[in-house]
């Protein structure tokens, strides 16, 4: 009963609420995005809650109703607060677009209706510089308005300015910057345009040098060491180019000359003379300089008086008033931490000079370093691996032994010897050289024998902390594994939803055994997703950008999910840039807002590409060796407003022609599949020898296909559906015969029925590619698989015989040891069909080149068909095979920074019978390559022998240069 007293009770508060709103005239409420206190204020004009009849909205700039309902979150019928309005007038106000929000509630019915009257400002939606061919993206830093903030007028004019300044110091003190500004009406965006002309670089002009002295005393002859210092500095800037940074340049090696010269402390003060109409600059230096004190270094040979005077002038401007007797210990050390222990300085003072006369003796070498005081493992080697360096130089050098020290302890640390340091260093003296005696103190190895969690009992359960305890003794203590630890914890509450967390280690040690307890404290309860509020004024459909993020509102805040979340809108390919991130807020409890920010990219895109390609080199192959490249690209992004493009692409080659027409969708039907659709016609050449006039045969690929992919975090599949015409033609030409032609389809092992002739296939092709590698383009840990299967079935009943299934599968690993990286491949490919001579060449499985067995030349393994063409050379031309095997093995070492290398062992087979054939069909290749990383992977050369040669007239060895792993 009292359940339904209390339902009671709250439905007459909601009558009375409603009659006294009904009762009241309309309530306007005018809220701009710079006001405080806007809670208060709703919370005054609404103190009671109200049913909502009707929402309504009008914007002075574009704004989607679907992104408003969602942003207001108020539904007709509901009961609303004045919490409520207020959350709905700040998600507006987070859009950075509205200036001013006009509240208007009037009664209706048995509740009230709102509208609101949004009201926006102007902001910048692109940045685009012209003029200049080169170079102009420099000078986009210098404008201090971002992408999607509110236009100012000053700060425009300002950024303006300051890229007139950089002109300036470059030289070009004529430069012109014209803005122009295109507004659009609907958005209230403005396109800024700025035309850089930065006109004639000037040159310098008169070059004028005045040298002022200090102390009027001075016996220095003023006017000669002004001759001499604008003969040295000054005259070979005449008529060169104008640049700022040059001239700073030169003056501070005006400073460290005087320097040298024993003016310590030196003024340099330049003024300039613009002359617009010849184009000069005239400068006038004016050297002030205080009193002299000139440092004169005699009987130095290891260290030069430039390095010497380096090394006192760390003591900067007062270093004239120390007295000579510190200067003389300062080099003194200086010269004993490289090895001159019987090194003596004299000092000798004048007015303005100190004379160091130096006697270095002879340097200490050091033959070996014996390490005392080791008992938990081997001494030489430790020696070796930490002191080699060190002995290898032969010659002392203290800094390089205390590296090797830092090291050895740093070691010794990480094996759980917390007290391990050096007590001792001293020199032993030997016949020919010394030997450096290293004292270390181990102290007694400490073990992890426990790790308590309180509160999260049940992670010291998980195998990342069971696996440590697995042997009585337990595991070496070290900084590292208790890094490792700690960031395991990190992980995990993070992914809990927890993203103020603090978690540290007690540690609690007796004897050799330590006991580590880690305390979580949660500095804030658990994090969820809010609304998204996209930036600006987005004219893409809200609903496409919603349905790619990867989380809902009230999810557990997870940063894995926004960081799927942007891959998949930048998989779109209609965005310049893209900004995903959750806002902070006051209140810890409070769901956390997303901000989306997302710039829309050029709606054209045109791309072209020139160039020449070298892969491989080859004495006999006609197509093998250089040959240029070219094509372009033309791309229309979102034609139709659905995230959609349109391109076409062609491309040419010496053996190969393609051309490209394709339109593809991210969703089709509300499922996230990405489809495409394309028509291409692809042509191809095989190349013959040297020695003829003719390829071989041409392949020419006709159709059009429908596909679908659909991309879930490391998997990926997609099936192709369309129809294809294919066409093998001989190569002819004055010669060719009949005879040739059929000879020629007996080499490769293919029926002259098919040979000519435009057979149309109907095909469909399912994928899958599981894809767990941590680095696509160079990857250290992972694996990779890939099964695909294509059917080919003809059209015409005449040729169905030519049908086929053919399968792959390809699965590759890799894994890391410190620095090596061993990478493996197997490959497995069948065609089922009865017969090989039915099946196209272009579809046949081959191997040989910079991605299969490498020391075979592109498609050249074995088995071979001999071809005498019409000049009666012969020829061995590829067969191809409708089996194949592939496994690729390498290691990967580094040798110098970003250059690495590569030992590899190929081995693979074709066949047409599943290996029953009588030949010996498997093949292999051993070599080596060098890796040189690069932003876009590593450019990649390869060198590989033969096992054995297919015949007389084959190269044993290939090579290759390309770009990318093999695997």
């Amino acid at each position: 009963m009292r359940i339904f007293a209390i339902i009671f009770l709250m439905f007459q508060f909601s009558v009375i609420a409603s009659a006294r709103l009904m009762g009241c005239a309309a309530i306007e409420l005018k809220v701009t995005a710079e006001q405080d206190g806007i809670g208060q204020r709703v919370a005054t004009l609404f103190p009671e809650p109200f049913y909502l009849q009707n929402i309504t909205y009008t914007s002075d700039v574009y704004f989607q109703e679907a992104e408003f309902r969602y942003l207001v979150d108020m539904r007709p019928g509901e009961l609303v607060a004045a919490r409520d309005i207020e959350r709905a007038i700040t998600h507006l106000f987070k859009k950075s677009k509205f200036e001013e929000v006009v509240l208007t509630c009037a009664p209706h019915g048995n509740g009230m209706s709102i509208h609101m009257t949004l009201i926006g400002f102007w902001t910048i939606s692109k940045l685009k510089l012209h003029g200049m061919l080169l170079g102009k993206e420099g000078y986009r830093k210098y404008y201090a308005l971002d992408i999607g903030e509110r236009f100012d007028q000053t700060k425009h004019d300002h950024s303006i300015a300051k890229i007139k300044e950089a002109f300036l110091v470059q030289g070009y003190c004529n430069a012109i910057i014209e803005s122009k500004i295109v507004r659009d009406d609907a958005t209230k965006t403005m396109v800024v345009h700025l035309f850089l002309h930065k006109g004639v670089s000037f040159l310098v002009g008169d070059v004028t040098l005045q040298v002022e002295q200090g102390a009027p005393g001075d016996a220095s002859d003023s006017s000669q060491l002004q001759a001499k210092l604008y003969k040295r500095f000054f005259k070979k800037m005449v008529r060169a180019r104008y640049n700022k940074q040059l001239l700073n340049e030169q003056i501070r090696a005006l400073k460290r000359y005087l320097f040298n010269k024993g003016f310590i402390h030196v003024i340099v003060d330049l003024h300039e003379k613009i002359g617009a109409h010849n184009k000069h600059i005239d400068l006038t230096f004016t050297v002030k300089l205080q009193k002299k004190k000139e440092f004169v270094f005699l009987g130095n040979r290891f260290f030069s008086s430039d390095q010497l005077l380096d090394h006192i002038s760390l003591f900067g401007r007062s270093v004239w008033l120390l007295p000579a007797a510190l200067l003389q210990q300062d080099i003194l050390e200086l010269y004993r931490k490289r090895g001159f222990w019987d090194a003596a300085i004299e000092v000798r003072e004048e007015k303005e000079r100190c004379f160091f006369i130096i006697n270095e003796g002879m340097r200490v070498e050091v033959k070996s370093v014996l390490l005392q005081g080791i008992h938990h493992t081997d001494v030489v080697q430790l020696s070796k691996k930490y002191f080699s360096s060190f002995i290898k130089k032969k010659e002392y050098d203290m800094a390089l032994l205390d590296a090797c020290c830092n090291e050895l302890v740093a070691w010794y640390v990480s094996q759980g010897f917390l007290e391990a340091k050096v007590s001792h260093i001293s020199c032993v003296k030997k016949v020919h050289a010394h030997e450096i005696v290293v004292t270390l103190h181990e102290g007694e190895r400490s073990y992890i024998t426990s790790i308590d969690i309180p509160g999260y009992e049940y992670l010291e359960q998980n195998p990342f902390f069971v696996d440590l305890f697995q042997s009585d003794q337990g595991v070496p203590f070290s900084t590292d594994l208790l890094l490792a630890q700690r960031t395991w914890l990190l992980q995990y509450c993070h992914a809990q939803g927890y993203a103020d967390i603090a978690i540290t280690p007690e540690i609690k040690r007796d004897a050799t055994q330590i006991h580590i307890v880690w305390n979580i404290k949660k500095t804030s309860e658990k994090e969820y997703f809010g609304k998204t509020v996209i930036v600006g004024s987005a004219t893409f459909p809200f609903e496409y950008i919603m349905r790619e993020l990867r989380y809902a509102e009230g999810d557990v805040l997870d940063r894995k999910q926004l960081k799927e979340s942007m891959l998949r809108l930048k998989e779109l390919e209609i965005f310049d840039s893209i900004q995903l991130y959750p806002q902070r807020t006051a209140v810890d409890d409070e769901p956390k807002t997303v901000i989306l920010k997302i710039q829309k990219d050029d709606p054209f895109e045109l791309r072209v590409r020139v160039g020449f390609a070298a892969q491989q080199m080859s004495k006999s192959l006609r197509n093998a060796g250089l040959t240029y490249r070219a094509g372009g690209s033309f791309l229309i992004k979102n034609p139709f407003n659905y995230a959609d493009q349109l391109l076409f692409k062609a491309d040419a080659t010496r053996s190969q022609r393609a051309t490209l027409l394709q339109y593809r969708r991210p969703w089709i039907f509300n499922i996230p599949i990405r489809t495409v659709f394309q028509l291409y016609s692809n042509r191809y050449e095989q190349p013959g020898l040297f020695g003829t006039v003719k390829n071989l045969y041409q392949v020419t690929q006709q159709g059009f296909l429908l596909g679908g992919v659909d991309r879930r975090q490391c998997l990926e599949s997609s099936v192709n559906i369309g129809v294809e015409w294919v066409k093998t033609t001989v190569c002819q030409h004055e010669c060719s015969s009949v005879c040739l032609t059929e000879n020629l389809a007996h080499a490769i092992q293919f029926t002259p029925r098919l040979l000519n002739k435009n057979i149309p296939y109907f095909l469909i092709e399912p994928t899958l590619f599981i894809d767990c590698l941590d680095n696509r383009l160079d990857p250290r840990w992972g694996s990779s698989t890939l099964l695909s299967c294509k059917s080919m079935i003809p059209m015409d009943g005449k040729y169905m015989d030519s049908y086929f299934v053919r399968f792959l599968m390809e699965q590759s690993l890799v894994r890391s040891w410190r620095s090596l990286v061993v990478a493996c491949r197997l490959r497995v490919g069948h065609i089922f069909h009865q017969e090989l001579e039915n099946i196209m060449p272009i579809e046949r499985f081959y191997l040989g080149g910079a991605n299969s067995i490498r020391s075979y030349e592109t498609d050249r393994c074995p088995p071979l068909g001999l071809y005498v063409d019409d000049t009666g050379c012969p020829q061995f031309v590829p067969r191809g095979g409708k089996t194949m095997v592939n496994m690729n093995f390498e290691l990967r070492f580094p040798i110098y920074k970003t250059l690495r290398g590569v030992v590899f062992q190929d081995l693979g087979g074709l066949s047409s019978s599943w290996f029953r054939d009588q030949e010996r069909f498997l093949v292999a290749g051993t070599g080596f390559g060098l890796r040189y990383t690069t932003p876009i992977g590593p450019v990649r050369f390869d060198f590989a022998w033969k096992w054995r040669k297919s015949h007389p007239t084959e190269l044993p060895y290939a090579w290759f240069v390309t770009l990318g792993h093999a695997f």
